[in-house]
């Protein structure tokens, strides 16, 4: 074979387009069918994709939507409870519902001075294990009751079994030793071995470790580093009147006499006072050189003095019950508002008695209109420091002349003064009581 026949191979073997180059190329059925296929299965996928993504945000924004929702049916339950604490009492006259508030009292005064009159029980040293917690106890009450207008401090004996009685030996009662270790914190060092019987000295050994109460104008003058005021401490001296015979010789043993002119002054001799007769068994403010009595405001100065001018201390009186609380008052027209104070129950046994209680106040506020402007005639206030539970047995199985006259115990009260918490020790809420009422 020659050359002719390898060109006439190659030509058959190439064959030329029967269309031009560039124009578009004709596909058979099958594969143009299979590639439209593969294009619709990508455009649903990313139709579900798509789908997926927004059922996602559904999903998230319902999640969001309830969280709100539970948040605002909290709020509104938390304030429906708040709704049903408030007592709702239904009018019969009409269809409205009135919500019943808590009660308010002014305590109202006849008199533009006033004076208290703080009234504890022998359980204020119940809770004490030893005699120096019991005189740390009661140089609270003693502090508290100076700083504040109170010029008389009544012991209750409010034990419902057992009820001791002073007993002369090394035991004592615990009306004894409250009396005792209160009256040592008023009187000054020169009249406490004339004021207190040697057999009671045992009971003030712990007194004497403790501060001087600062607001008694007697102790700041001797405390004072002043050598011109230690000179007038020496001059001017707190006394108590002590009885004396009587003038008419006929009458001395028939007739008790109640004028004297004798003051016992701490030394070894009675004051004579040159001029002066005063009842006994008084405390009074002397010039020993003058030998008379004489105003606070001359011998200690307006600077040691409150605003009143009486910041001597207080009077101490037992009881051995609630009648003689009230038939003993120093006011001759008797109280003129009675506050009890609920403290020092500290098992809460108050509230197993809680149906028989008097309904609790908000608070007490003093009257800004006050009948009268009588400082020779105070208004005189008994605050009662006890707890609820307590007061319900004295009445129950003490006080046996009250329970024909009175319903409950909290008849006797013209209202109730609360503290922080019913569990607070009578100590404490004497000074935050005594804090609110203060004018």
């Amino acid at each position: 074979m020659g050359l002719q026949s390898h060109v006439n191979k190659a030509a058959n073997s190439f064959k030329i387009p029967s269309e031009p180059m560039g124009t578009k190329m004709k596909f058979d059925d099958e594969s143009n069918s299979s590639s439209v296929g593969s294009i619709k299965k990508k455009a649903s996928k990313n139709n579900k994709i798509i789908e997926k993504k927004k059922n996602i945000k559904k999903i998230q924004n319902e999640k969001k939507q309830n969280k709100i929702n539970k948040i605002i049916k909290t709020a509104k339950e938390e304030k429906s409870v708040l709704k049903k604490k408030t007592p709702i009492i239904k009018n019969d006259s009409s269809s409205k519902i009135q919500v019943q508030k808590r009660t308010k009292k002014t305590l109202k005064l006849p008199s533009k001075k006033a004076s208290f009159s703080v009234c504890v029980g022998t359980s204020i040293i119940s809770s004490c294990k030893n005699l120096e917690q019991i005189t740390f106890v009661l140089y609270q009450v003693a502090k508290a009751c100076t700083i504040y207008n109170v010029n008389e401090i009544v012991i209750l004996n409010d034990a419902i079994e057992n009820r001791e009685k002073d007993t002369s030996g090394k035991s004592f009662s615990k009306t004894t030793t409250i009396s005792t270790i209160l009256q040592y914190f008023i009187t000054p060092d020169y009249l406490v071995k004339s004021t207190f019987k040697k057999t009671h000295f045992p009971l003030l050994k712990h007194c004497e470790k403790l501060q001087k109460i600062s607001t008694l104008p007697f102790n700041k003058l001797i405390s004072t580093g002043n050598s011109d005021l230690k000179k007038e401490s020496r001059l001017y001296k707190e006394g108590i009147s002590v009885s004396m015979e009587h003038p008419n010789p006929t009458k001395r043993q028939t007739q008790s006499y109640d004028q004297t002119k004798y003051i016992q002054i701490g030394e070894a001799k009675l004051l004579e006072l040159a001029n002066q007769i005063i009842p006994k068994n008084v405390r009074v403010t002397v010039n020993v050189e003058e030998k008379k009595i004489v105003s606070p405001k001359e011998a200690y100065g307006a600077e040691y003095l409150n605003l009143d001018g009486d910041n001597f201390g207080y009077i101490l009186r037992a009881c051995e019950n609630i009648e003689q609380m009230y038939l003993q008052c120093p006011k001759k027209d008797g109280y003129d508002q009675t506050i009890f104070v609920n403290c020092g129950d500290l098992h809460s046994k108050s509230f197993k008695t809680e149906k028989k209680r008097s309904p609790l106040l908000d608070g007490v506020k003093i009257s800004d209109k006050i009948t009268q402007r009588d400082s020779e005639n105070p208004t005189q206030v008994l605050l009662f420091f006890n707890s609820w539970f307590t007061l319900t047995q004295l009445f129950e199985k003490v006080s046996n002349n009250l329970q024909g006259q009175l319903e409950n115990i909290g008849e006797i009260f013209d209202l109730e003064l609360p503290v922080v918490s019913h569990i607070v020790s009578p100590e404490d809420a004497i000074l935050a009581s005594l804090s609110k009422l203060d004018m």
